[in-house]
């Protein structure tokens, strides 16, 4: 066997096995207070996720500019395919 194909077995090998290895859980220190949805969730969402998700042509057709929006959740439908031409 040539060097390259022990390097090259050695190499999938290692790649195999660290992805087989699941990382470890995340620790969460959950907040000693109820969560104010208007002051603490929303602003994040409208700075992370309502860019992409503000209305029902978004993807997965989840609309998070509002708490029905939210609340409703999202479709698995599929809206984006080669079918559709008009909007």
């Amino acid at each position: 066997m040539s060097a390259m194909k022990l390097f090259l077995y050695a190499l999938l090998f290692s790649l195999l096995t660290a992805c087989a290895t699941p990382p470890s859980p995340v620790q969460v220190q959950l907040p000693d207070h109820p969560i104010d949805y208007l002051r603490e969730v929303k602003p994040l969402l409208d700075k992370r996720c309502v860019v992409c998700h503000s209305c029902y042509n978004s993807p997965c057709q989840l609309k998070l500019s509002s708490y029905e929006g939210l609340d409703r959740g999202a479709s698995k439908e599929a809206i984006y395919n080669a079918d559709r031409l008009q909007t």
